[in-house]
């Protein structure tokens, strides 16, 4: 299951909860998703990377929509930890009082990790207390839609979403959001705080991760990336190509870099992914293209990100000068 979808859908499973019903894929571009790119520092296996720094966005991405949260721990508090023997006590202590005061308060709660084997790297929207596992449940994205779940461990990681109110909302300040994101990701500004490598850093370590494994296992976890990149970076073309009518003059050149980025990685990966579904069982000439492949994203990242810096201290510049 790519989980690289599950933090949006659980956000607007609370949308639902609060009787507001949103777009997905804007929401998702907001809270800086669709053009995210990174991985654990030193996880080889890029099988789940898209997993990982769903939240880096979230508070003020969400805050876009009209959604106010905030973290119960700084995700940096929480690394690691989940591993160890001591977590279940610091969760009991620390995140379960925190959880239960928002559950009866009415408020939403987002939680990583410890939806099962089946959902273990997802996000979920808690909605209760039960009597199995660590005592709560809640909805967890599935193909069928949103699903009822035990967690099973204790989560790594817990916002809450302390309202929810109506909002009118611009596609130049959602495009500028996104540019935001999209530059924080490309620096690979993002890693302190989540342990990861992003952006340019991410394509490098995904292409240093070949020597690490077997061809064929290396083809076989870069399949589930890029498929999950190609989802995620499509729906960037979606909502760019949805906005572009709408923008300032100033916004729109930014809004076509990171389109233009966008359908680059959507264009080259399909490529790559349509050769194995064509059954090519040849792991050397799958390595060479994927290699190639990632090569030539990784320097057409690197363009945009100059044109972002340029664009983005443009569109600034003019917004004091107004």
């Amino acid at each position: 299951m790519d989980h690289g979808f599950s933090l949006t859908a659980a956000l607007g499973d609370a949308f639902k909860e609060a009787g507001r019903e949103v777009d997905l894929e804007p929401l998702h571009c907001a809270i800086g998703l669709s053009l995210m790119v990174c991985g654990p520092v030193g996880e080889a296996d890029v099988s789940n990377w898209a997993a990982y720094a769903r939240d880096a966005f979230l508070v003020r991405g969400a805050r876009l929509f009209g959604a106010e949260i905030r973290d119960v721990h700084p995700p940096e508090a929480a690394r690691g930890l989940e591993r160890s023997s001591e977590f279940e006590q610091h969760f009991d202590a620390s995140y379960r009082p925190l959880i239960h005061n928002a559950l009866h308060n009415g408020q939403s709660v987002l939680a990583w990790q410890g939806w099962g084997s089946d959902n273990e790297l997802a996000w979920g929207r808690v909605v209760g207390e039960c009597g199995d596992g660590v005592g709560l449940e809640g909805n967890v994205h599935a193909r069928e839609g949103m699903r009822r779940v035990v967690m099973v461990r204790p989560a790594a990681q817990v916002y809450v979403v302390e309202r929810i109110r109506e909002v009118e909302r611009d596609a130049n300040d959602l495009v500028m959001m996104m540019a935001d994101g999209a530059r924080a990701v490309l620096e690979n500004a993002v890693g302190e705080r989540h342990g990861v490598v992003a952006g340019v850093a991410a394509y490098d370590a995904w292409m240093a991760a070949r020597a690490t494994m077997s061809k064929e296992e290396w083809v076989g976890e870069s399949r589930s990336l890029a498929e999950s990149l190609v989802a995620s970076h499509g729906c960037a073309v979606r909502v760019l190509s949805e906005c572009a009518r709408g923008l300032r003059t100033d916004v729109k050149s930014v809004a076509e870099s990171m389109l233009k980025l966008a359908e680059f990685v959507v264009e080259k990966l399909i490529h790559w992914v349509t050769q194995i579904e064509k059954g090519s069982d040849d792991a050397w000439g799958l390595c060479g293209d994927l290699m190639a492949t990632l090569t030539s994203v990784r320097e057409e990242s690197l363009l945009a990100l100059e044109v972002l810096r340029l664009s983005a201290c443009k569109v600034r510049g003019m917004s004091h000068a107004g």
